[in-house]
C-alpha cells in the first residue's frame, strides 16, 4: 500500500516537468530538436488564411524509376508511410520497395528561385533536412527546413501543386505559396 502511495506522489511531482504518463493527459512538448520519428505518418499543409489548399495531404506521382514527386491531393497517390531518419523525411516506395528520401535540387526555376522537392533511392541528391520540434500529436510537430528555407507550393501543370522550396531570403518566390508541414499519424 505505501509503495503505490510513494509511486502516485512521484508521478504527480513529476508530471509537469515529464508529461502526463496517461495517453489522454497533457503532454510536454520536445524543447530539444527531434531527429526520428520511427511511426508512420501521413504529411499535410497547413497554410493559414487559404482554404483551398490548407489541410490537403502530399500526395506521391512516380516519376521515372524510384522517384516519386509529392503533390497536394487529389493529384497522384495517398501515401502514410512517411517517416523521419535523421531528420529527412523518408518512405518506401509503393512500387519497387526502395527507400525514398526527401531530397532537394529537381528543375530548379531562375524565374522564382524555388527548386522541386522529389523523393529519391539517389545518395547523390541534396536531402531536405529538418529540424522538427514539439510532439504531442498532430499539429503539434513543427518541420522547419535548415537554413532558413522554405517548404512552399506552386501551381503546375495539370492543374497540380507541386512541393518547392525557397531559400531564406528569396523575393522572387510570390507565386510559391509557403506552408507548413505537420504530420498525421497513420
Amino acid at each position: 500500500m505505501r509503495s503505490f502511495q510513494i509511486l502516485g506522489i512521484f508521478a504527480a511531482l513529476t508530471a509537469p516537468i515529464l508529461g502526463s504518463p496517461t495517453p489522454s493527459g497533457p503532454c510536454t512538448p520536445s524543447l530539444l530538436p527531434i531527429s526520428d520519428i520511427p511511426q508512420n505518418f501521413y504529411v499535410r499543409v497547413v497554410i493559414p488564411g487559404n482554404e483551398d489548399l490548407t489541410n490537403r495531404m502530399m500526395n506521391f506521382q512516380p516519376s521515372g524509376g524510384s522517384d516519386q514527386h509529392p503533390y497536394l491531393d487529389p493529384a497522384g497517390h495517398f501515401t502514410g508511410t512517411n517517416t523521419l531518419v535523421s531528420n529527412v523525411i523518408t518512405n518506401t516506395a509503393i512500387s519497387t520497395g526502395a527507400t525514398i528520401r526527401l531530397c532537394l535540387g529537381g528543375n530548379p526555376d531562375s524565374k522564382d528561385g524555388t527548386t522541386k522537392l522529389f523523393f529519391t533511392k539517389r545518395n547523390t541528391d541534396p536531402r531536405a533536412i529538418f529540424d522538427v520540434w514539439g510532439g504531442c500529436g498532430e499539429n503539434n510537430y513543427e518541420f522547419k527546413l535548415r537554413d532558413g528555407a522554405v517548404v512552399c507550393v506552386r501551381k503546375a501543370s495539370g492543374n497540380k501543386w507541386e512541393f518547392r522550396y525557397t531559400p531564406a531570403g528569396n523575393t522572387k518566390d510570390a507565386d510559391c505559396i509557403k506552408a507548413k508541414i505537420v504530420p498525421v499519424f497513420a
